[in-house]
């Protein structure tokens, strides 16, 4: 029985002090005694009334030694006067105030609410503002009210004075306190600011909301002043650039000031960190002005998972006015799998007005599966997306970066612009698309170092919606490398496409990587203008300008200080059937004029297939190839062409080499793509390295002309220059070579027409040359000819030929041609350098020739009329030794064989600058003395000597009279 009174004794005082009233105003909110005038707690239910203080000026004090709110309690801050503006409460116990419940203010007015504690401040899960005017909470160690004192917290002093508004806080005692948001919704009303300013801040689940106001997060870790600014109703903070700063971090948590009006959002740490969060900003409504999104970290800044946004109109929503920027600023910036945006409008709703864009600045920026997008789907402009780094950007993982106008869209981007030490794009898009009406300032990527692209995409395309234009890419650099990428600056509609223009020390496109400016439509075409010192194309990388519209392809410059190769294939089978190579084609139905092609360089190597391609494959015509080089050569395949496959007329090859050209070889993979691919999908003229300037098919085209000025022309391996037309006007060839032309091992030069059993007439061949050569045996063949039209001529000037000869076609000579099977043949004229008397003669010597000594005697008893003869004809004279050619002057005759003749191939007519007409050489039979004791030598006229070049019988001896 004792036991079981004593038991529920135990038992009534549990429940007796359960039901007993605790005074936790006395545990909880607990004033100290440091004012003039100390503040006073009622509690009243769960509400603790809070009144009294110490009031300054339009000022209201309030100091507690501890100040903690328990779940589902409220601390209501009672104005005492609507002249109250603001109410500064401040924490001296030495402990973090913890924020359960909600923090009001109420009766009059709506004050701005400050709550310092030095020592920390967590806001907890259920924690809640109802504030009328703004709230601050800050581990500051005081608030300055300008030059009047301190309102501390750490040395609490009377605050009696302090009449002005607050002004700055400072921070002269770290207690690495922190403000900590736990799961909760802080927010205050429209038009307010909500600041936390803190040793470290950490958002944990929470979301604040200041909408059309200010958001500010602050984090400090050193000793120091942050001021305190007011705009209108806003507050905000300014840091001094050296200022140590402490960390950030939002989790799960957002951030939201879009209204229909204002909305400021600022974030300032040391290292921030904002993962699976929002930060919104931006406007709703009409005629309203949003402010920005300003993100600022002294060390680095990771935004993972999250969304920033800025836009003028939401998905749902339209808007009028404007919005700021969003502003990212860091040591470093790590951005994953997130999306930034700042855009007019949306793809399903309309705005009107404009925004500012996007700005990151860095030490080094780092871009993985993240999207960045200042774009325009209303009737307005964006400021476009700024990337600025002093060491690197790098993008990738499916990142894309856009600044587009988008259909619908009327208006202006400012485009991407990205500057920084080194640039690293892979598996990323950057677009500057037009699809509206308006013009976007294009792409502009500047780098100290490299700028290294790895499937990725730059597009700044004119597409058909678009009543603009492309805008242009720029890539300055010291060294850009590509792989599996493309530079695009395309228009598809009545507009114009950008300009590439690329400025690098060394440039490398490889593994079909394409730099272009095509054209569709009513579109004109931009310039592709590229200075480097090296470029390098191989397996498959392209550069090009096609025309498929009505207006001319753009041009290509290139101008590399060292060299330009075009490398086309590799080992790699996936590559093997794409050519490297320069390209302004007209394709499909197109009617304009492919683009012209300007190479200057030192040395130019096009290999394996490459090509530098000028063509035509449609009505329109092939575009003009203008190369400066020192060296040029083409080799296993490498062309150079303008050759037409369509109606179209193929275009004109001009080639300055100051040195050498050399071509050379065939591609040994053309077999093999042409069988995979068919002729139509490959570029190449035929498997040979050459120059090319014909028409290909059956289709009445004319070829172009091909000008080569060097001093060193060599053909070899089917090395071929040709300006052929199968049915139409074959082109003209001009070389001009300072010291040899070479043909080797089946190579060619022709400028035939009609070769299609059709008509057409032979193009004109121009070689000027000191020597031309073709080894014998290797049938190098020279020809102008025609089928049905008339041959072409054939206009040799050299001081010596060699190893070549003039007669039909032979598999086993090499063979100057300009015949016509039904037509006219045309003609072949050589012309040798002749002797100038100017530049001097050689001196004969001056002994007597004993010619009895050299010529054995004729002592026949024949009529010595008949005795045997040495007679020395022509111009040309002997060779000072038998070891030694014949001298420059000697006539070649072309001589043609009857059985030839009989196949209605009449002769060549040979043409000599000295004759007009062959006569035949008489003999010398004499010599005549004139005045001046010169010898002329003479054929037998009246009065001439007798013949004294025949053998002289002097020393014989006389024959003897026998007498009867």
């Amino acid at each position: 029985m004792k036991g079981f009174r004593l038991k529920s004794c135990f038992v009534s005082g549990i429940i007796w002090c359960c039901l007993t009233p605790i005074n936790v105003t006395q545990a909880q909110i607990v004033p100290d005694t440091t004012l003039p005038k100390n503040s006073v707690v009622t509690p009243n239910n769960m509400i603790w009334e809070i009144t009294a203080g110490t009031v300054a000026g339009n000022n209201l004090f309030h100091s507690f030694k501890q100040f903690n709110i328990p779940e589902m309690h409220t601390a209501d801050f009672i104005n005492p006067s609507a002249n109250i503006q603001n109410i500064l409460v401040r924490v001296t116990g030495g402990s973090r105030s913890d924020i359960f419940g909600k923090i009001k203010t109420s009766v009059v007015g709506s004050p701005n609410l400050f709550l310092l504690n030095p020592h920390g401040i967590l806001f907890g899960p259920n924690a809640s503002l109802d504030v009328g005017g703004s709230f601050v909470a800050t581990t500051a160690n005081a608030i300055a009210f300008g030059n009047q004192g301190l309102f501390s917290a750490s040395v609490p002093n009377n605050p009696a004075l302090l009449t002005v508004n607050p002004s700055a806080f400072l921070f002269n005692q770290i207690y690495n306190s922190s403000i900590t948001n736990q799961h909760t919704n802080l927010s205050v009303n429209p038009g307010q600011s909500l600041l936390l300013l803190g040793g470290n801040v950490s958002i944990d689940g929470g979301n604040l909301s200041a909408p059309g106001g200010r958001i500010e997060l602050g984090a400090v870790a050193g000793e120091g002043t942050i001021e305190l600014n007011t705009n209108n109703q806003n507050l905000y903070l300014s840091y001094a650039d050296n200022l140590i700063r402490g960390d950030i971090s939002i989790l799960n948590g957002s951030a939201n000031v879009r209204s229909n009006g204002n909305g400021n959002l600022s974030i300032n740490a040391h290292d921030l960190s904002i993962v699976k969060s929002q930060l919104t900003g931006g406007l709703i409504g009409n005629f309203n002005q949003a402010g920005d999104i300003i993100i600022q970290a002294t060390g680095k800044i990771n935004i993972t998972q999250s969304t920033i946004t800025n836009n003028l109109g939401t998905r749902r929503d339209s808007a009028t006015g404007n919005t700021g920027r969003i502003y990212i600023q860091a040591g470093s910036v790590f951005l994953n799998d997130s999306f930034i945006r700042s855009d007019v409008g949306s793809f399903s709703s309309s705005a009107t007005g404009n925004t500012e864009g996007i700005y990151i600045k860095a030490g080094s920026a780092f871009l993985d599966n993240t999207a960045l997008s200042a774009s325009n789907f209303g009737r307005g402009s964006t400021g476009g997306i700024f990337i600025e780094a002093k060491e690197s950007v790098s993008i990738s993982n499916n990142s894309f970066i856009n600044s587009d106008i988008n259909s619908g869209g009327f208006g202006n981007t400012r485009g991407i612009k990205i500057i920084s030490g080194s640039v690293f794009l892979n598996d990323t898009t950057l677009n500057a698309i037009n699809s509206g009406e308006g013009n976007t300032n294009g792409v502009s990527i500047t780098a100290n170092n490299s700028v290294l692209l790895t499937n990725t995409a730059i597009s700044t395309i004119a597409t058909q919606e678009s009543i603009g234009n492309a805008s242009n890419l720029n890539i300055q650099a010291r060294d850009i490398f590509s792989d599996f990428s493309s530079l695009d600056s395309s228009a598809f509609n009545a507009g114009v496409s950008g300009n590439i223009i690329i400025n690098a020390q060394n440039i490398f496109l490889n593994n079909r990587s394409f730099i272009g400016t095509p054209v569709d439509s009513m579109a004109s075409p931009g310039l592709i203008d590229i200075n480097t010192r090296n470029l390098t194309l191989t397996n498959g990388a392209a550069i090009s300008s096609i025309t498929t519209g009505s207006r001319n392809g753009g041009n290509i410059q290139i101008n590399a200080t060292e060299s330009v190769k075009l490398i086309a294939f590799s080992p790699d089978p996936d590559f093997r059937f794409f050519s490297s190579g320069l390209f302004t084609d007209t394709v499909g139905n197109a009617i304009g004029k492919a683009g012209n092609i300007d190479i200057k360089t030192r040395s130019l190597q096009i290999t394996d297939g490459a090509l530098v391609s000028a063509s035509s494959s449609s009505g329109g015509r092939g575009g003009n190839i203008n190369i400066i080089a020192d060296t040029v050569d083409l080799v296993s395949g490498g062309q150079i062409l303008t050759s037409a496959s369509n109606i179209g007329n193929a275009g004109n090859i001009t080639l300055e080499a100051k040195n050498r050209v050399s071509i050379s070889g065939s591609d040994p993979t053309f077999a093999a793509r042409v069988a995979e691919l068919g002729t139509g999908s490959i570029g190449n003229d035929g498997a040979n390295s050459g120059l090319f300037a014909r028409v290909r098919g059956t289709e009445r085209a004319n070829a172009g002309d091909i000008t080569v000025n060097t001093r060193f022309l060599r053909l070899n391996n089917r090395g071929t220059i040709t300006t052929g037309t199968n049915a139409g006007e074959g082109g003209n060839i001009n070389l001009n070579v300072r010291d040899v032309v070479l043909l080797r091992n089946n190579s060619s030069i022709s400028a035939n027409a009609g070769v299609a059993n059709a008509g057409g007439n032979g193009g004109n061949i121009n070689i000027n040359t000191q020597f031309l050569i073709a080894i014998p045996g290797e049938n190098s063949d020279i020809s102008a000819n025609a089928f049905n039209g008339r041959g072409g001529r054939v206009d040799i000037t050299a001081q010596s030929i060699f190893g070549i000869t003039s007669r039909f076609r032979d598999t086993q000579f090499s063979d100057i041609t300009a015949s016509s099977q039904l037509g006219i043949n045309g003609d072949v004229t050589i012309n040798t350098v002749q002797v100038d008397p100017i530049q001097g003669l050689s001196e004969l010597s001056t002994s007597v020739v004993d010619s009895s000594t050299l010529l054995a005697a004729d002592c026949s008893q024949e009529n010595e009329n008949n005795n045997s003869q040495f007679v020395v004809t022509g111009r040309g004279g002997l060779p000072a030794n038998p070891y030694e050619l014949l001298g420059g002057d000697v006539l070649w005759s072309d001589t043609r064989t009857r059985e030839m003749t009989a196949r209605r191939n009449l002769p060549i007519n040979i043409k000599s600058p000295a004759m007009e007409k062959t006569v035949a050489i008489a003999p010398a039979n004499g010599w005549r003395f004139n005045g001046a004791g010169e010898v002329t030598l003479i054929s037998q006229v009246s009065g001439a000597e007798e013949n004294l070049l025949k053998s002289n019988p002097y020393a014989c001896p006389k024959p003897t009279t026998m007498k009867n």
